[in-house]
């Protein structure tokens, strides 16, 4: 005899502007950009009152070896949030969406990840990227 499901509809969408949802987006993209080379994982766990989210980058052929690239810091899936460079070490509040997108995206494409990344991924192949 079957269980009978009695939780009704427990469905819930990430909303598409949360830290959490943001931070996802862009780690799929590293694994796509990279051909899996260099895999995009995200972390979540709570600091006090706030959660942190980690977005780090990953080398499963360097026997799992990752690196922290950024970390938000917020409540729920609500802003203002505390965005951290983890590899430039500088921190700054992002008010919406918007502005964690616009931030996110100088640190994703600066100069110091951009190489991290290649650096990673010759280390993973023995090529250059």
């Amino acid at each position: 005899m079957a269980t009978e499901d009695l939780w009704g509809d427990l469905t819930i969408e990430e909303p598409q502007d949360s830290p959490v949802r943001i931070l996802r987006d862009q780690a799929s993209l590293l694994g796509r950009k990279t051909r899996e080379k260099i895999l995009g994982t995200v972390a979540s766990m709570p600091v006090g009152k706030r959660i942190k989210t980690t977005l780090a980058a990953e080398a499963p052929l360097l026997n799992h070896y990752r690196f922290d690239i950024v970390s938000v810091y917020h409540r729920a899936n609500d802003y203002p949030a505390l965005l951290q460079d983890d590899i430039g070490k500088k921190r700054m509040r992002c008010s919406s969406a918007d502005e964690l997108r616009a931030r996110l995206r100088d640190i994703l494409s600066s100069e110091r990840t951009v190489e991290a990344i290649r650096g990673l991924i010759q280390a993973a192949t023995g090529t250059d990227s």
